[in-house]
């Protein structure tokens, strides 16, 4: 599958409250998974505090087994629990048989062990195969097995990998010539003369993924 991407980087650098709410500014109509309520929840009132643009109970909105906050309509980013997100698969594969309303969806901390993890992983192989194929899915972690995910979803890592490296020095960092300034402009540039191929991408330090953020 051509629109799948594998976003491996570590720790404290910003995955969920600044890649999130960031690419859902780039592409509009996105969902993202926690696999934990408590993730939901904090998350959700992170990028409402951090986001002038981004608001609930306006274009954002939550949904868990136990609490919600959304918008009259659906809300244009939604954060979820996987098992949030496996009803609506579901629905959509078994009952309806059209599809849900985003076209990017987010598997944050695909790494968590759980059979709502399991279950959403193979719920989105399904829907992407018989419901909606251009369906664009990030899995991120800073632990995944990547090997595991390419295995699954037929992805070739080995041809399709884009590495930002870069080198640290003091309080800065120096990125190698051959790389743009504009880091995320040309990664979404490549992904789209690539018609969204596979990418594997490895952003070092909570700086490098504030700079990426910084050039939506």
């Amino acid at each position: 599958m051509s629109n799948i991407l594998i976003f491996k980087a570590g720790t404290g650098i910003g995955k969920s409250v600044i890649f999130v709410p960031q690419v859902f500014t780039q592409f509009g109509s996105l969902l993202c998974t926690q696999p934990k309520i408590t993730n939901v929840v904090s998350i959700a009132n992170s990028v409402d505090q951090l986001y002038s643009n981004i608001k609930l109970g306006s274009n954002l909105g939550y949904k868990t087994s136990v609490e919600s906050v959304q918008t009259t309509i659906e809300p244009e980013l939604f954060l979820c629990t996987t098992e949030v997100l496996n009803s609506l698969l579901r629905k959509s594969i078994h009952i309806t048989k059209t599809a849900i309303k985003y076209k990017y969806v987010i598997i944050d901390e695909v790494h968590e062990q759980s059979i709502e993890m399991s279950n959403v992983i193979n719920n989105l192989k399904v829907y992407m195969w018989i419901i909606d194929p251009e369906l664009f899915v990030v899995f991120t972690s800073a632990t995944l097995d990547e090997q595991s995910l390419s295995w699954m979803f037929n992805l070739n890592l080995s041809k399709q990998l884009l590495l930002f490296e870069a080198i640290q020095t003091d309080n800065s960092f120096e990125y190698p010539k051959s790389n743009p300034t504009n880091l995320l402009t040309y990664f979404v540039e490549v992904i789209k003369q690539h018609n969204r191929k596979n990418i594997l991408i490895f952003l070092p330090y909570f700086s490098v993924i504030k700079c990426v953020a910084n050039h939506l």
